[in-house]
């Protein structure tokens, strides 16, 4: 399963990428969105790949409970956006601020594995620009 997470969060922080190359410095709001969706990524990248190595209880909650702020961060931020026009055409159309899986996000209240974060990684990857 590690490596296809790494795979996945790599297209999904290169997706990331692509959306916010897509935007000028007037789409202030979904950047910092987006920076901050991008964080939570990085975060769980890091968590499955040390996740491989290191097999210690204690560490592994502490570092779950530092992915997951970010991911309850990044849902809190993302529903309670008032994009403007033009920027919420543009996410929109991109898919990443749908609002029920940010909402299983929040309702859960970090409270949920692994295995949920890759599934909304999925679902954020889906909308996202593709390489060309």
């Amino acid at each position: 399963m590690v490596p296809e997470a790494q795979e996945l969060l790599d297209r999904l922080a290169a997706g990331l990428s692509r959306a916010r190359a897509r935007r000028d410095a007037s789409h202030e709001a979904s950047l910092q969105l987006l920076e901050r969706i991008a964080t939570a990524v990085e975060a769980t990248r890091h968590y499955v790949e040390r996740g491989s190595r290191l097999h210690d209880g204690s560490l592994e909650m502490a570092r779950w409970s530092s992915v997951s702020d970010k991911w309850l961060a990044a849902a809190r931020d993302v529903l309670a956006a008032d994009l403007p026009r033009a920027e919420k055409k543009l996410a929109a159309a991109e898919g990443w601020t749908a609002r029920r899986p940010w909402k299983r996000i929040e309702k859960e209240d970090g409270g949920w594995r692994l295995q949920t974060v890759l599934e909304h990684c999925e679902a954020l990857l889906d909308g996202l620009p593709q390489d060309t």
